[in-house]
Parts: structure tokens; C-alpha cells; sequence
């Protein structure tokens, strides 16, 4: 998150940073989301008293609006789909993660691990492309991301036999 006051002058903070703003007026960017996002924030009684107030589209009418995420805009076939739940499978079903990630995917698909690295950076290379924050930067990135973040790959990319 950056964060622009007259306190802390204009700084990038760490992700999950928690930042006590003091009166007055900041504004906050979080670059480590898939698309630009700014916040002009009053701190103190009364401050924003004569400031209009203003909000973000929302379509009541529409259940499944939310956060748009740059893999929303790549499409992934559906064996590069059962490539990824196989080689993050342990975000799925909550294991510790292999000490060789790519080893241990290969090993459970028959593949080479370095067709399934080649196949893994594509993906990656991909998708940050379409991202407007910081790039994903390795395969466990890749990974949180696509599981836990945007829940892109799920129990139904997974195919029975590694269940």
C-alpha cells in the first residue's frame, strides 16, 4: 500500500501493513492489486463536514459483481487447469507443501519437470500481463494466487485420482 499525508510523506508499505493515519487528509494506492485502485481518505471530527460523498458502481442486481482479477481476462484450458490444481494441490487440501513443487507434480502427472516449469511460467508470464500491480514472481505466488486469491483452480480442476 502507498500512502501519501503530510505524516508519513510518500511511502510503500509491505503487504498486510497496518498504517495509523493521523488528522488530515491521505490518499492510499494499493499497487498490489490487479487493477488501479486509489483512496482519498479524511481523518478528524468534521473534516469531510463539506466534502461530497461518493461511491464505487455497485448493480444490486448483479450477485456475482465483485473484485475484477487479471486472470478473469485470460483464459485457461482446461488441462493447463488440471496442470495447475495437480501441481498446487497442496493449497487445496490444506498438506504442507512439497519441498520440490515441480518435482513432486511431475512425479504425480508423468511429466518432465521441465516441461512443467516451461508450462508454469507461461502461465505466469500470462497472467501478468494482464496484472496492473507488482508481477508474480514465482510458482508459489503463482499458486497463492490462483487458489486462494481469485479461487480460480478448485476441487473441480483436480482429477479423482489425486483427490
Amino acid at each position: 500500500m502507498r500512502v501519501r499525508d503530510p505524516w508519513v510523506g510518500d511511502h510503500v508499505f509491505e503487504r498486510r501493513a497496518l498504517v495509523a493515519l493521523q488528522e488530515g487528509h491521505a490518499v492510499l494506492d494499493f499497487p498490489e492489486l490487479d487493477d488501479w485502485c486509489q483512496l482519498a481518505v479524511v481523518v478528524g471530527t468534521d473534516a469531510a463536514a463539506d466534502l461530497p460523498e461518493v461511491t464505487d458502481q455497485h448493480d444490486l442486481d448483479d450477485p456475482e459483481q465483485g473484485t475484477a482479477y487479471a486472470v478473469g481476462r485470460y483464459t485457461l484450458s482446461a488441462s493447463q487447469r488440471r496442470v495447475l490444481a495437480v501441481t498446487f494441490r497442496h493449497l487445496l487440501t490444506g498438506d504442507p507443501p512439497p519441498s520440490n513443487l515441480v518435482k513432486a507434480a511431475g512425479e504425480r502427472m508423468g511429466r518432465s519437470s521441465q516441461g512443467l516449469t516451461n508450462q508454469l511460467h507461461e502461465i505466469r508470464r500470462d497472467i501478468n500481463v494482464e496484472r496492473w500491480g507488482p508481477k508474480l514472481e514465482d510458482a508459489h505466488q503463482l499458486g497463492d494466487y490462483l487458489v486462494k486469491l481469485t479461487r480460480t483452480i478448485g476441487w473441480n480442476d483436480l482429477p479423482d485420482e489425486h483427490h
